[in-house]
């Protein structure tokens, strides 16, 4: 007991002289006011911010899709959570017996017929897919959004 009587008063004195120097210990009222970051020493890769929600409507499921070079997904609704000001690549193929159609909403707009783009995370933000049957096979160019 008399040791921890012997540390305590310089170790109340090094945290007060570390809170006066601006270490980062939390001041007046250990409001967030308090907390900064430095550039570069952020939690998440574009700061504090929470992530966005893309959702792609693959209809019916017709599509492979891959976000940011991850695995395929051919489920009817993907989603996935991307930082905001993020430019998430995306790439889709036709399943075996579909053909290659368009993707909606993305950077480059509705209708885009590149099996390749992106949307910028500026907000949340839901895009199409489409991978019709062919017309060969009595299917129709587009998809039923």
């Amino acid at each position: 007991m008399a040791r921890c009587r012997r540390l305590l008063p310089p170790l109340l004195m090094g945290l007060s002289a570390s809170a006066s120097a601006g270490v980062g210990l939390p001041g007046p009222g250990f409001g967030p006011e308090s907390v900064t970051a430095e550039p570069g020493n952020e939690i998440f890769p574009n700061g504090f911010e929470a992530p966005f929600t893309l959702t792609i409507t693959n209809d019916v499921g017709w599509c492979n899709v891959t976000i940011d070079d991850g695995s395929p997904d051919s489920s009817p609704t993907i989603t996935a959570p991307i930082f905001p000001g993020i430019a998430a690549k995306l790439h889709a193929d036709p399943l075996n017996g579909f053909d290659w159609g368009f993707w909606n909403r993305t950077d480059d707009g509705d209708g885009f017929t590149m099996q390749d783009t992106t949307v910028t995370m500026t907000s949340d933000r839901s895009v199409e897919v489409c991978c019709p049957i062919p017309p060969a096979q009595g299917g129709h160019p587009d998809c039923s959004f």
